[in-house]
């Protein structure tokens, strides 16, 4: 766990200003310096690195999904897109949101149950490296004072990105809400 979240704070570092067009030279031999270097501001460094533009498809608190513990799910076609959307409780009512999988795949993040309201889940950015497409989320917990509902929770964020083959990793980050 640690290891991911140092890695993930070197991707960021890297992406975040001039240190990306030196970074993807480096790593990368100087071919992509001058993309690189165009693109320092981090959101784009050639093929490999990147922040990657994701859509929101669902989010939601009430869902019940039924992951005991926090995970996550990556849906690369509709057959398992919509074999994942059956089994939020709250949602099978409703039509999966529409796809396009010939362009994109989903990441579905979820917290796991929580004992009250008060909880969130947002996935904040999307990186891809040679190696994987890094999810970032920020999971939020109420804080002392704070009042919340007095019911099971269930935090997920659903989002589409543009089709890869890459792993997915999710790396998680922790906020506690201050209410006082």
């Amino acid at each position: 766990m640690e290891r991911n979240v140092l890695f993930a704070g070197f991707l960021l570092a890297v992406l975040s200003g001039s240190v990306a067009a030196w970074a993807a030279s480096v790593s990368f031999g100087a071919s992509v310096s001058a993309e690189a270097s165009a693109a320092a501001d981090g959101s784009r460094i050639g093929p490999w690195f990147g922040n990657v533009p994701f859509e929101t498809v669902h989010r939601g608190q009430y869902d019940y999904f039924g992951f005991q513990e926090p995970t996550h799910r990556v849906a690369r076609n509709a057959t398992a897109w919509k074999e994942l959307w059956m089994m939020g409780q709250n949602v099978q009512d409703q039509p999966a949101p529409d796809v396009d999988f010939s362009k994109r795949i989903v990441v579905a993040v979820f917290s796991g149950f929580k004992p009250t309201g008060g909880y969130d889940l947002e996935v904040r950015r999307v990186i891809r490296t040679p190696w994987a497409m890094h999810v970032f989320v920020e999971e939020t917990s109420p804080g002392k004072g704070c009042f919340v509902t007095q019911a099971l929770t269930d935090p997920n964020h659903m989002v589409s990105v543009p089709t890869s083959g890459l792993p997915v990793k999710v790396i998680r980050s922790h906020r506690v809400q201050d209410c006082n």
